[in-house]
């Protein structure tokens, strides 16, 4: 009796070390790939102070130079944004709706293959208990 268990400790602490043998291998292994492959090229000197006698550019644009749904989406973002942290569930009045597309047979031969699919997953369920 001693000796299976004796056995069996060796059997469990000689799977266990070359289990971590394995793992720290591979992670020797990755460490290597990062250095070798992925080289960050150096930081060169920021542009504004290597560029000091140029002029920053400047874009002048009011809300009449862009689109009314453009103006919309982003009101509607920095809405949401700002509410995010008091009521969240305010912004989801901001969702698109979908069109109604009842009549499309595309989207009738894809709701009947869900439906046949969420049948046969019932099924198969039922005979495994």
């Amino acid at each position: 009796m001693t000796g299976k268990f004796i056995f069996s400790m060796q059997i469990m602490f000689l799977g266990l070390s070359v289990v971590m043998v394995v793992l720290f291998a591979l992670y020797g292994l990755i460490v290597l790939f990062n250095r070798f492959f992925s080289r960050i090229p150096a930081k060169k000197e920021d542009n504004n102070l290597s560029n000091k006698d140029e002029k920053p550019v400047t874009i002048k644009s009011t809300a009449e130079d862009l689109p009314p749904q453009l103006v919309a989406a982003i009101s509607a973002a920095v809405y949401c944004y700002r509410a995010a942290h008091t009521a969240p569930e305010s912004c989801e009045s901001f969702q698109e709706k979908r069109p109604n597309m009842d009549g499309s047979r595309w989207l009738a031969a894809a709701r009947r293959d869900i439906m046949e699919s969420r049948e046969r997953l019932v099924i198969s369920r039922r005979d495994r208990t």
